[in-house]
């Protein structure tokens, strides 16, 4: 009894492991983004310059003036988008440069990955998930609001 008690144990946290490490939930949709911004009190427009042929499918940024931006890439493949995650977290690590940097994270999965860092006075994240990638920036105050932003996005 002692070992049936023990085995079936083992396989129940085996399957809640494999659970909470896989999200299977898709990347927030053009419209979702669109969506959530707009209850968030952002203006959405479309950035044609950043649309390429065969590499971002779709393009968009939101803001609110002087407070918060956040661009959502939709990329052709999920290489694409890794390499844009790459690129704006550099860029992200570029602007922090000189800043007195307070914190910053960093994950990389297979099809997710994240950056956040936060400065005196700004907040940076960089997300990934399969092709969609979403650059945010925010000042300070408006840091918490971001996050529950694009925590309800799925990131």
């Amino acid at each position: 009894m002692k070992k049936f008690t023990t085995l079936l144990l083992t396989a129940v946290l085996t399957v809640l492991v494999f659970a909470a490490c896989g999200n299977s939930a898709p990347p927030v949709d053009l419209e979702g983004f669109q969506k959530k911004m707009e209850e968030g009190g952002y203006t959405v427009q479309e950035d044609p310059a950043a649309h390429t042929e065969g590499v971002c499918e779709t393009a968009y940024v939101a803001f609110i003036p002087d407070k918060s931006n956040v661009d959502y890439y939709l990329m052709s493949n999920e290489q694409q988008a890794k390499s844009l995650f790459a690129q704006a977290k550099a860029q992200a690590e570029g602007y922090m440069d000189g800043e007195s940097l307070k914190a910053s994270t960093s994950t990389n999965f297979s099809h997710t990955a994240s950056y956040k860092a936060n400065s005196a006075d700004m907040t940076f994240w960089v997300l990934r998930r399969e092709n969609v990638v979403i650059y945010a920036r925010a000042v300070s105050d408006q840091a918490d609001a971001m996050k529950q932003l694009l925590t309800d996005m799925g990131f």
